[in-house]
Order: C-alpha cells, then structure tokens, then sequence
C-alpha cells in the first residue's frame, strides 16, 4: 500500500481515500510506480474493483494474483474478507478448498497485449476471461479471469494436500491383501479417493483376479460423472467391494457411498486400519413384496418390506429393501434390527442405522420416506429349510426396543413375516 503509505507521510492524504489512491497527492516518481509502472497502474484498480468486489457471492473470494508485485492489488481488498496468493505459492491447498466450497476464485495477470487470450495463466487450471484492461503505459493488459476447472495434475495434488496421502496407509493396503486372498471369488474394488491406485496395485500384484476401479477423479466432486461411473463399474456384477480412506475429507456429502446404498446390498463392512473395505451385493426384482402397515413409537412407520431372495444357499445372502415413513421429527437415534430366524434360534442378523449408516432417524424430517437395503449374509453351515424375518428398531443409547402397533390394532415389540427358505451350500 505505498500510495497510502507515501500520502499519509506527506499530509495530503485522507482516510475516506484509501479506495480511490490516484486522488493523492503523490511525486511523480511514485505516479509512475503506482499507477503506470510495472508494480501497478490503470487496470488493476478497475480488475479489482469492477470485476471482483462488484461480483455479487455468498463467500468472499479466493484471488490469486500473477503479478511482479501484489501490493497495488492488495491496497484495495479488504484482506480480513479476501485471500489473496500469488502464482509463486503453494495456491492447490486453497483452490481446492474453495472449489469444493463453491468459492468463486479470480485470476489477476499482468500481460503483453499481444499475449493469445487462450494462455492459461495457472498450470492445468481452466479459466474463463471476464475483463481486460489497458496499463497507461501501453504495453501491457491487465486480465481478470474466473477459475472454471482444474486439470489431472491439480486434482492430484488436491488429493494429495486434502484428502489422503497414499504412502501412509500401507499398513491397510497390506490389510486388504491379505483379505481378499481369503476370498473364493473375483470382484471390482472401486477405490475412493484415486490416488490409493499406485499403493494397491503394488499389493495386489499377486492377486490378478480382482479388478481396481478409481472412483471420483474431480474436484469438486462431479456427481453426474460419478454416478455414471459407479453405474458402469457396478452393473451385472455379483460382488462389489469398495475401499474409502478418509474420504469424508474429499467427499464430505458422502455422495459415493450414499449412491452404493441406494443402488446396491450392502453385505458387511470392516475396518483394516484407517480404510473401510465395504461389500455389496448387486439389486434384483423382489420375490416377495410384503404391504405393512406397522407403526413404531407411534412416529414412525414400516409400510413396505420387499424381500428379493425367498430362496437361497448356506453361505448366500437375504437381500432386503425395508420402507420406512416418519410422521414428524424423530429426536432419538433409532437402529433396526433384522432376524433370520426359525424355531431353533436365529441364524443371521443385521443391526445398524438406516440406509448403512447413512441416514440415521434424528435428521429424518415430517412424512419422509426412507429406504433402507441391505444383505444378511448366512453362515455356511445354515441348516436347510424355512426361515422367517423379524424386524424391529431399538433406541442406540438405552438398548430398549421402540414398541410397535401392528395392523391388528396388537401391540408386538416387531414385526414378523416373509419367508425364506435355504437348501444346499453356497
């Protein structure tokens, strides 16, 4: 700020003009440097304030200046509201944060005018011109552009400076390994974050059967992409596995998983170190599609069970597709409980929140419809015959199970229906 600076030492300069500097009374010399030397002149006062401040946002701005000095630039931002990096910085941290948060991110360059318009100032990132404007000194524009997408290479190092440095985790891809050696069948492992590529291919050298399928490489997520994606890797498969590694940090609305919950079973999940290896079992017709009308606590109601596997080897899995309903807010976190049950116990269970964690029932809202799917995996040595289903939902932190109504008018603790049956092994 060296024409405030400069003013102020010379008494001619007022407070009220710290936005407008060419007002000063200033010496030539610093005219020159101010306003139509190479640190500054006409065109960065108009940059910054036509195009940037103007810009109406809900967030203030990321600005990254590629200038020979930032000083003209920074005199009129307020730098408690405006971060402003230079091209020298380490800028990738902060422009994927601001990506991610849809925080919009300007450009300022200093340029030759002869200089092609389709030059990107910043390495493998895309932006879109919104202004040039003329230095005094005729030689040069001054350009404000709009960051619009980053390339490969940036969103490597997003990834890398955000979301998760692969060579930390090798404890858990040596984990996965040896799992999936254990396993009799091949599978796609979709990966989340991408960058886990390279660290579990070299663990997985030996095992050419399973197949690695990098998820979600852009920043921010691009959901139509994604989904399309998943679409592709999962149809017609009869296993699905997924590695996430803090992928919370990357994805923090959780929209891969929240998309393998709606489109798939979910078999089991387990925690090898910081990773969560998750299985999931592909979506089918139902054979069985059970009309209920039981309420829960008198909020909540179980209006639909579809059951997809009525008939099903030892060592298979039940696949089922429970449709809940909330007739207000729920202020308790609820878990459902299914059993596969019959006369001499229970063979199987699932126990969990709603939609595999994903939607828990203190942020269901008035008359929303849940769906919640999963896959009960039965133990190799299931004894055939005939099995029932019992489904029921208890509070997470007392244990105690939420009474239900059946459509009897009876009282019950859950309900039971459906029928499955189990012959020969998996």
């Amino acid at each position: 700020m060296l024409a405030v600076g400069l003013a102020l030492q010379t008494g001619a300069y007022v407070g009220p003009r710290v936005l407008a500097p060419k007002q000063a009374q200033l010496p030539e010399i610093d005219k020159w440097q101010y306003f139509t030397g190479r640190p500054a002149g006409t065109g960065i006062d108009q940059a910054a304030l036509a195009d940037i401040l103007a810009q109406p946002a809900s967030l203030p701005p990321l600005v990254i200046a590629k200038l020979t000095y930032t000083n003209a630039l920074a005199a009129y931002f307020d730098r408690s509201r405006v971060k402003m990096l230079t091209w020298q910085d380490d800028w990738a941290p902060d422009l994927a944060k601001a990506m991610l948060s849809a925080q919009t991110t300007y450009v300022v360059e200093v340029v030759p005018r002869d200089t092609p318009v389709a030059n990107e100032p910043l390495p493998g990132v895309a932006t879109a011109l919104l202004a040039s404007y003329a230095r005094r000194n005729g030689d040069e524009l001054v350009r404000v552009r709009q960051v619009v997408s980053a390339g490969p290479a940036v969103r490597a190092r997003f990834f890398e400076a955000l979301c998760v440095q692969p060579a930390r985790s090798m404890d858990s891809y040596q984990a996965v390994a040896q799992f999936l050696a254990t396993q009799a069948s091949t599978s796609w492992l979709l990966l989340y974050p991408p960058n886990q590529l390279a660290s579990l291919e070299q663990q997985l050298a030996r095992q050419p059967g399973v197949s690695l399928l990098p998820i979600g490489d852009s920043w921010p997520l691009d959901r139509r992409a994604t989904a399309a994606a998943l679409q592709l890797a999962t149809d017609g498969r009869p296993l699905v596995r997924a590695i996430l590694l803090n992928e919370t940090a990357c994805d923090p609305a959780r929209f891969i998983e929240t998309w393998l919950a709606a489109h798939l079973f979910r078999i089991d999940q387990r925690w090898l170190g910081p990773a969560r290896l998750l299985e999931y079992a592909p979506d089918a017709g139902a054979s069985q599609i059970i009309l209920l009308a039981v309420t829960f606590g008198r909020s909540i109601n179980l209006e639909r069970v579809d059951l997809i596997d009525s008939k099903v080897a030892a060592g298979g899995f039940v696949r089922l597709r429970l449709v809940w309903r909330s007739t207000r807010p729920i202020s308790q976190s609820l878990k459902v409980f299914v059993h596969v049950f019959n006369a001499l116990g229970i063979v199987a269970q699932h126990d969990g929140l709603p939609a595999g964690d994903l939607m828990p029932t203190t942020g269901w809202a008035a008359d929303q419809t849940i769906y919640d799917q999963f896959a009960i995996l039965l133990p190799v040595d299931a004894a055939d015959g005939d099995y029932q289903i019992r489904i029921g939902l208890y509070d997470a932190d007392t244990q105690a199970r939420v009474p239900a109504e059946l459509a009897t008018g009876a009282a019950a603790d859950y309900f039971v229906g459906g029928q499955v049956t189990v012959a020969g092994t998996h």
